[in-house]
């Protein structure tokens, strides 16, 4: 089994069911936004911020397990 398939297999028992999300910008601070998602099975939240060229990134799934980035854009240069 490839990973193709893999994914064919199992894609449903995630997403059977209600999914959705809202992200808030501030009129303060347009570059910070913070989103919560429901996808399926559990709930996720992240926050991340734009300052000058970095991104920094936090993301915490289903309460449980946490993710932090740092990523560099370099679109508006």
């Amino acid at each position: 089994m490839d990973l193709f398939d893999y994914f064919k297999e199992n894609s449903e028992d995630k997403w059977g069911g209600l999914v959705g999300g809202l992200t808030f910008r501030p009129k303060f601070y347009r570059d910070l936004r913070a989103t919560v998602e429901y996808d399926g099975c559990e709930f996720n939240i992240g926050v991340d911020a734009k300052y000058k060229i970095f991104r920094v990134q936090f993301i915490l799934q289903d309460w449980k397990k946490v993710s932090l980035g740092l990523c560099l854009e370099f679109s508006d240069l």
